[in-house]
């Protein structure tokens, strides 16, 4: 039989001790810790949720106040005029080449895009390519979106104009620009 020298017999025992420690804290402690931590997150997320819901609540009356203001306000002035798609259609063409022109913009063309259904809501759009200043396209862009009716501006693509600078004259460089405009279709009848 062989002895086992003393300090090897402790380095034994501290090592087991050590491994059992690691043991008990990688089976029992560190998953306590974890569900602790993530219980900690999970109250501070909902109390950052309560505080925002209580700011919602708080703006409750002011929600109803803009309700009845949006119910105010005449169906006619939110959507498209015309009793057809094609009519309608051309009255929004007729509406943004109109305010194009006004800021000295160029519709160069305007093309259908698919309708969408949104909240119960049927938008139909045209695509509308333009040339012109920046400042001009921004002040379309402003008229758009404010005109009667309500308009949507769902895309803009901006890119220099492949014509001369020149033409330009003092008012800036040529931008040529598709803007993609939405406008709702009255609810159908029956």
């Amino acid at each position: 039989m062989t002895t086992i020298s003393k300090p090897v017999r402790r380095f034994a025992a501290v090592s087991l001790l050590a491994a059992a420690v690691l043991a008990v804290y990688a089976t029992v402690i560190g998953p306590v810790w974890d569900f602790f931590i993530g219980t900690r997150e999970q109250i501070e997320d909902r109390r950052v949720l309560l505080g925002r819901l209580a700011a919602a609540t708080e703006k409750g009356p002011r929600a109803v106040e803009l309700q009845r203001a949006a119910d105010a306000v005449p169906l006619s002035s939110l959507v498209l005029k015309g009793d057809t798609e094609a009519i309608q259609l051309a009255g929004l063409q007729t509406l943004v080449g109109e305010a194009a022109a006004k800021q000295g913009l160029r519709v160069v063309s305007a093309r259908s895009l698919p309708a969408s259904d949104r909240e119960g809501l049927r938008l139909i759009g045209l695509r509308f390519d333009v040339r012109g200043d920046l400042q001009s396209l921004q002040a379309l862009l402003h008229r758009i979106e404010s005109i009667e009716p309500s308009l949507l501006v769902e895309g803009l693509q901006i890119r220099a104009s492949s014509g001369s600078e020149a033409a330009a004259g003092a008012r800036g460089a040529l931008l040529d620009s598709s803007i993609s405009v939405y406008g709702a279709q009255p609810p159908r009848k029956g």
